[in-house]
């Protein structure tokens, strides 16, 4: 079998979330095949599995992606320049209703309750693990406000 450059391994996992980004939303995690992830690619199933031990595994990198991808759109939004609490809150629901109705992935993941399915398959410390990431999330976005005195702990 023939060894990749770095170069190479970096493009082939990329494609392999970009393509589990736009299958995913369509079919599901259960009824996406790894054929399915792999013909997207062009490459053997033998190579998906070079680089994810399964498509669960996958799919968390697809989330994690669209995490951060989702996260720095709300940076963007620079809801922490507002002086109201009230409109920050406002802003920030808006933001996450736009998500779910705009974006496939969050709306899939949402729905269909793909989300409780992988965390059943995670162990009680990996879950502890995203439970915290969630709430450094939410207190990145909250604890400016609590600062100007806008909110209160």
């Amino acid at each position: 079998m023939r060894g990749f450059s770095d170069e190479e391994r970096d493009q082939i996992r990329q494609d392999l979330i970009d393509a589990g980004r736009a299958l995913f939303p369509r079919f599901g995690l259960q009824k996406t095949s790894i054929s399915d992830l792999t013909d997207e690619v062009g490459i053997g199933r033998s190579t998906f599995y070079r680089f994810f031990d399964s498509k669960e595994e996958l799919y968390l990198a697809v989330l994690e992606a669209e995490g951060e991808q989702v996260s720095q759109r709300l940076a963007d939004e620079n809801l922490t320049a507002v002086d109201d609490a009230q409109v920050v809150v406002e802003r920030f629901l808006r933001f996450m209703f736009d998500e779910i109705e705009t974006n496939p992935l969050v709306r899939q993941l949402i729905i269909s309750g793909e989300l409780d399915r992988l965390r059943a398959h995670r162990t009680e410390a990996e879950r502890e693990a995203e439970r915290r990431s969630e709430i450094k999330t939410i207190r990145a976005f909250l604890d400016p406000l609590v600062e100007q005195g806008q909110l209160h702990e």
